[in-house]
């Protein structure tokens, strides 16, 4: 079940911490991918690289998941080109690396078999 913006901007004004957090993150994401949406690979990866100071982190972790989303052959071939041992440390998800750059890494970490 999604919730809508006024549900969210409604937890988190009266909502426990812990839902109340939540309820904020998922607002702060989708407030960044509105932002970002549009934006070619070329730039979302510009943004990631040269000018990741110039951004909020949840508008970087939009920008990285939607490369993912994509399948954006940048992310995909900036993944393949780090050495493994450094993947798989990616795709553990506990290092500060952003969302979309973690999926990415445990696709080739963990390949889902063809059916």
């Amino acid at each position: 079940m999604s919730l809508d913006d006024d549900t969210l901007r409604s937890i988190a004004a009266k909502g426990d911490a812990q839902y109340s957090f939540g309820a904020s993150l998922v607002l702060e994401l989708r407030q960044a991918w509105e932002q970002i949406k549009d934006y070619s690979d070329e730039r979302l990866d510009e943004m990631l690289t040269s000018q990741a100071g110039m951004y909020t982190d949840a508008v970087l972790d939009a920008a990285s998941m939607e490369l993912y989303q994509r399948r954006s052959p940048l992310l995909i071939d900036k993944i393949n080109n780090l050495p493994m041992s450094e993947i798989r440390e990616m795709a553990k998800g506990d290092n500060g690396y952003y969302d979309g750059y973690v999926r990415a890494a445990r696709d080739i970490v963990y390949p889902r078999t063809q059916k």
